[in-house]
């Protein structure tokens, strides 16, 4: 048996491709590119895009924090009018967004929104340790500790977050509540030291409980 030769295969794919094209009562039908094929390319374009964005932003920070080490260490003084306005931050606040709630499980876990703000009450970063604590009242003259936590600049920098709602810190905490006598509120209360100059700040709160039925065991 004689074996095909390139040409001829080369041949028999051409025709295979004409075929593909030929007039039909439509009109010349084309060789469609699946849908799925060109979402995929487009999703993995976007993500490579947004990957390549965070590491340039990443590079502006570590650029910048090279450069106010090399002027502080120079000496580089900041004019009076430049150093009138740099943002310090000047309070914290515990949002009123924050709330807690029970899951299907009946685990209580504090919603919790922190706020740093500068004289003018404008959004500024964290860097530096934040203790939370959270109390609920048992009588008219004592409290109980349901919850605490100690966040480090890592995490802090981890709990950073931003959108329709606002610019904010954001953290769950689980909170010991056994569900039979829930709180109407939480007491919140935060400490948060400053890693560059040492200050302490302060914030407490109210926070709502969202009332929710639970479904116990049987």
């Amino acid at each position: 048996m004689t074996k095909p030769s390139r040409r001829s295969n080369r041949t028999l794919l051409a025709a295979a491709l004409l075929g593909a094209c030929l007039p039909s009562a439509g009109g010349c039908s084309r060789v469609a590119v699946p849908r799925t094929t060109e979402e995929g390319l487009r999703e993995q374009l976007s993500k490579m895009t947004r990957e390549r964005d965070d590491l340039a932003r990443e590079n502006r920070d570590y650029k910048a924090k090279l450069e106010a080490k090399a002027s502080s260490a120079s000496g580089v003084l900041m004019s009076a009018e430049a150093e009138g306005v740099l943002p310090r931050l000047a309070d914290i606040f515990v949002g009123g967004m924050s709330f807690v709630e029970a899951d299907s499980k009946g685990v209580w876990t504090l919603h919790l929104v922190i706020e740093p703000v500068d004289g003018r009450r404008r959004f500024i970063p964290l860097t530096g340790d934040l203790r939370i604590g959270a109390n609920i009242d048992i009588s008219t003259t004592e409290s109980a500790p349901v919850g605490d936590a100690t966040v480090g600049p890592k995490a802090l920098s981890d709990a950073y977050r931003t959108g329709f709602m606002g610019t904010h810190y954001s953290f769950d905490l689980p909170l010991k509540l056994d569900g039979r006598t829930v709180p109407a509120e939480v007491h919140v209360k935060c400490e948060f030291v400053d890693a560059q100059t040492g200050n302490k700040l302060l914030a407490s709160g109210l926070v709502r409980v969202r009332r929710t039925t639970v479904a116990s065991d049987e």
